[in-house]
């Protein structure tokens, strides 16, 4: 009797991406005061362009404004990128220097953000105050954050059947839901098409000096 070969196949999931999510704590009440920080510099500032076609994009500074500072912001953001750090690098005490910089977008009805990544960085991310609204069936795309496959080769032969090789993924907006994945990830916005406001604050962080203080018993981050 002829053994079956199928079953001694292994299959091994290679070259996985890691995508981190997280609900921030007491978000309603913190998104209500980064909304109205977002919004009077909005009425205030030109803003600048960069992947935004159309919406308002902040300057880089939104790490030094009082709002974020005072409500604690600032440092969620601090605290999660080490979290991450720590666990890509298996180390439970690490020193270093870890840079940030964050930015605020509003989305209105037709706007949207081009593919792109964010070089020299190291995780890149987005927190959602203002999702809008998705309720039409025809939005169920609108306003998503796009993940694209990172491997460039992927699409160059089609596997029969199909397979999910070269699939984006597509991350809906939820009010209070943090999103970081690593800078490198070619991502982008999808066209917003809602008559409401969606509004976020995106940050890039790199670390240096990394010194693993794990077996050592230095103190840490």
């Amino acid at each position: 009797m002829e053994k079956n070969i199928g079953s001694q196949i292994e299959i091994a999931p290679m070259f996985s991406t890691p995508v981190a999510r997280l609900k921030v704590p007491n978000a309603d009440e913190l998104n209500l005061v980064l909304e109205a920080a977002i919004l009077k510099r909005e009425a205030q500032q030109g803003g600048v362009h960069k992947t935004n076609i159309g919406g308002w994009h902040s300057d880089f500074d939104l790490m030094e404004w009082p709002e974020v500072v005072e409500s604690g912001f600032g440092r969620i953001l601090r605290d999660v990128c080490h979290q991450l750090i720590g666990r890509q690098a298996k180390a439970s005490r690490f020193s270093g220097q870890l840079d940030l910089t964050a930015w605020a977008n509003v989305n209105r009805k037709g706007t949207y953000n081009i593919r792109h990544n964010h070089p020299g960085s190291l995780w890149s991310g987005v927190h959602y105050i203002q999702a809008g609204d998705y309720s039409a069936e025809n939005n169920n795309r609108a306003g998503c954050l796009q993940l694209d496959d990172p491997r460039g080769s992927i699409n160059m032969y089609t596997h029969p059947g199909g397979s999910n090789f070269g699939a984006s993924f597509r991350i809906k907006p939820e009010e209070g839901l943090l999103i970081i994945f690593p800078s490198w990830l070619y991502h982008s916005v999808n066209t917003f098409q809602s008559d409401t406001t969606r509004i976020s604050i995106s940050f890039n962080s790199k670390f240096s000096s990394f010194q693993d203080n794990s077996k050592t018993g230095a103190t840490g981050a």
